[in-house]
C-alpha cells in the first residue's frame, strides 16, 4: 500500500524526529512503500493547512513533536475539518479514519521508540489485530518476573509465557479469551510495560546485541572498549553476535595485565603503580582516558573481579561506573557481565 509519512517538527528537533524516529516507526510499522515529507514551517493556521493539504493521500502517518510548540488542537482541528471524521486514541497517539483517507497521528512526546507500537491492533490501515505482547527485558530471574506479572491488575485474564537465560528474558503475554474487550488489552500492556520499564530494551524478536546494531545504527554512535575482566569473552561475544560489528566498534581491546592497560589506553604509569585490577578508581581512568583520546560516542570498560565486577559506560562528558557483586561461577558471571555492558549501552543510548 502506498503511504506518506509526514513529519512535522521545530527545527531545534528536526534532526531527531527526521533522522531518528521516523526510520524506526518506517520499520516498526512495517511500511514498505513509503514517501517522506517534513516540514518546520508553522508561522499560521494557512501555512500548517496548505502543507497537510498537499501531503496527505489515502494512508498517512503523521509524525508531530506536539510537546515542542506545535500545536496538535490546530493539527487536530484541520484533519477533523479536512476528513469529516472522529479522532480515536491509542496509547501513541491518534488515529483517523473514514471511506476516503486513514491517518495515523503519532505524538513523539510520547514515542519512547520500542515502548510504544507494540504489537497489538492499532487502528485498521496497519490490519494489527493481535491480542498479544512481547517484551524483552534484562535483569531479573523468571521467579521474579512471573511475581511481577502476577502483581499486576487483570493478570489472570492473560497467559504469560517466561523464558529466561543468564537474566537475558522474553515475555510473551497472551489473552486466555479472544474475546476479551481490547480497551482491557491496552491497559495490562500499558501496566506490562510500566512494571518492566527500568528493564525493557526491546518488543519485539530481535536479540539485544540486533538492537544495539539497530540504535548505533539510528544514533549515529560507535564504541570503544576495554575488558580486563573476562578474558576476551566480551569481545567474542560482540563479534559473533553484533551486526556490522566492525562498523560500530572503533576499538576493542581485551587486556590480561596492568601492562596492556598502559600500552594501549595509554594509562599513566604513576596512577597504575598504586591501583590494581579490583580498583573502581582504575575502572573510571580506563574509560575516562578512551573517551579522551579514542574518536568514538561511547567508551565500555569490564575490569574488578569475579566477585566484584566493575561496568563503566560514558562519553567525553561522563562516565558512570557500575559495581557488582556476585557469588557464582566465573562462567556465569562472564555471561551475565557481557550482556550487561550491552544492556547499560541500550539504555544509555535510549
Amino acid at each position: 500500500m502506498q503511504v506518506n509519512l509526514i513529519a512535522l517538527s521545530t527545527e531545534e528537533t528536526h534532526l531527531d524526529v527526521y533522522n531518528n524516529i521516523c526510520p524506526i516507526i518506517i520499520k516498526k510499522l512495517n511500511l514498505c512503500s513509503v514517501e517522506v515529507f517534513s516540514t518546520t514551517v508553522f508561522s499560521d493556521i494557512y501555512a500548517i493547512k496548505q502543507y497537510l493539504s498537499s501531503c496527505l493521500t489515502r494512508n498517512v502517518v503523521l509524525v508531530a513533536d506536539f510537546s515542542n510548540n506545535i500545536d496538535f488542537d490546530l493539527v487536530k482541528a484541520i484533519l477533523l475539518q479536512k476528513y469529516n471524521a472522529t479522532l480515536q486514541v491509542f496509547d501513541a497517539g491518534y488515529y483517523i479514519s473514514n471511506s476516503n483517507v486513514k491517518c495515523l497521528v503519532v505524538d513523539t512526546s510520547k514515542f519512547n521508540y520500542y515502548d510504544y507500537l507494540i504489537p497489538q491492533k492499532i487502528c485498521p490501515i496497519f490490519n494489527i489485530e493481535e491480542l498479544s505482547a512481547q517484551i524483552k527485558i534484562f535483569g531479573l530471574d523468571k521467579v521474579s518476573i512471573l511475581q511481577k506479572i502476577a502483581a499486576i491488575e487483570n493478570s489472570n485474564l492473560f497467559y504469560a509465557s517466561v523464558y529466561v537465560s543468564y537474566l537475558d528474558a522474553q515475555i510473551v503475554i497472551s489473552a486466555k479469551n479472544p474475546n476479551i474487550p481490547f480497551d482491557l488489552v491496552r491497559k495490562f500492556v500499558r501496566n506490562l510495560h510500566e512494571v518492566f520499564n527500568e528493564y525493557l530494551y526491546n518488543d519485539t524478536n530481535l536479540t539485544m546485541l540486533e538492537v544495539l546494531d539497530e540504535l548505533l545504527t539510528v544514533r549515529d554512535v560507535t564504541l570503544c572498549v576495554a575488558d580486563i575482566l573476562t578474558q576476551g569473552a566480551f569481545e567474542r561475544y560482540l563479534r559473533d553476535g553484533l551486526p556490522n560489528f566492525d562498523k560500530h566498534i572503533v576499538e576493542c581491546h581485551s587486556l590480561k595485565t596492568l601492562e596492556d592497560v598502559a600500552v594501549n589506553l595509554n594509562v599513566g604509569a604513576d596512577f597504575l603503580a598504586t591501583h590494581n585490577k579490583s580498583s573502581v578508581d582504575l575502572c573510571y581512568e580506563m574509560g575516562a582516558t578512551m573517551a579522551e583520546n579514542i574518536d568514538a560516542g561511547l567508551a565500555v570498560v569490564l575490569s574488578g573481579t569475579f566477585n566484584t565486577p566493575f561496568l563503566a559506560v560514558g562519553d567525553k562528558q561522563a562516565i558512570h561506573v557500575y559495581k557488582y557483586n556476585f557469588n557464582h561461577s566465573a562462567d556465569y558471571i562472564t555471561q551475565i557481565m557481557c550482556r550487561q555492558a550491552v544492556f547499560k549501552i541500550i539504555k544509555k543510548l535510549h
